[in-house]
Formats: C-alpha cells, structure tokens, sequence
C-alpha cells in the first residue's frame, strides 16, 4: 500500500471531450443538423457527467449545436448553465448573449443574463436592462419586471 501511495494518482485514461466541425457534422449526417445538433448534446452531457469537459470545449461544443440548430433552446440554456458550473462566468454569459441573438423572442436568455450580471457581478444596472429587456418580450412576465425593480433599488 505504502509503495502505490508513493506512485500517487493513477493517469487519467480519458480524454476531454473533442467536438469536430459544423461542416464534418452535417457531412455525416448528411444534412440533418437537428439530429447532428442532438448526438452533439449527448456528447456534452455524457463528458459532463463523467467530468471530462473543459469550459472552453463546452462553449465550442454548444456554438457547434448552435450552429447546426439556432432555434433549439435546449443546448443555448442548459450548456451556458454546465459552462458557469465549470466555473467559466465569461463564457455563460456569451453563451446567453448569442442564445438571445438566435432566439431574440424567448425572455429566458436574458432573464438569466441579468441574474448572471447582478449576482457575479453585482452590476445592477447591467442587470436591471436585461430584466427589464426579458419583461418587455411576448413570453416575458411582470416578474421579469419586478426583478428588474428589486435589483435597481436595494
């Protein structure tokens, strides 16, 4: 025991997730990029859980099923959500910004972009705009609005 102590952690075998073009995955897929943009997001989730992602390879991987899917939210939310658990708050919030240019009618992106603001940041007025810019959207909600107020006036 003594002897494999002194050797100290066993090598990694596994290496961190690879993701391969937008061009290379439409080739393969022979143009479906909805089902392209899917297998990519196994991928994501599947590293993630195995802890073999790195944040700058999750915000590649989530702008390649951008890419290949702009309106499919999924990838857009919750990997801005793995790349901040990361520890990566300067990708999640490039991550939001794009989602919000891809998907400018959902109040999500940034709703989520202003807590981010507000909470890593503490910039309330960089927050409130973002609240504020989610409450005025058509799915948007007098919450978003409130937020928005609470945060400008401590």
């Amino acid at each position: 025991m003594a002897a494999l102590l002194r050797l100290g952690p066993a090598m990694p075998t596994q290496k961190t997730m690879s993701t391969p073009s937008v061009g290379l995955l439409r080739a393969v897929s022979l143009g479906h990029d909805t089902a392209a943009a899917t297998a990519l997001w196994a991928a994501i989730v599947a590293s993630y859980a195995e802890r073999r992602v790195l944040p700058s390879e999750t915000v590649r991987a989530v702008r390649t099923c951008g890419a290949l899917d702009p309106n499919w939210t999924i990838p857009w939310a919750y990997g801005a959500t793995i790349v901040r658990s990361l520890g990566d708050v300067d990708g999640h919030e490039a991550l939001l910004s794009e989602a919000m240019v891809a998907n400018p009618e959902k109040s999500w992106f940034p709703y989520m972009l202003g807590m981010s603001r507000y909470l890593n940041h503490g910039d309330r007025a960089g927050a409130a705009q973002y609240l504020e810019m989610a409450a005025d959207l058509g799915d948007g909600s007098e919450v978003h609005r409130r937020a928005a107020r609470a945060i400008r006036e401590p």
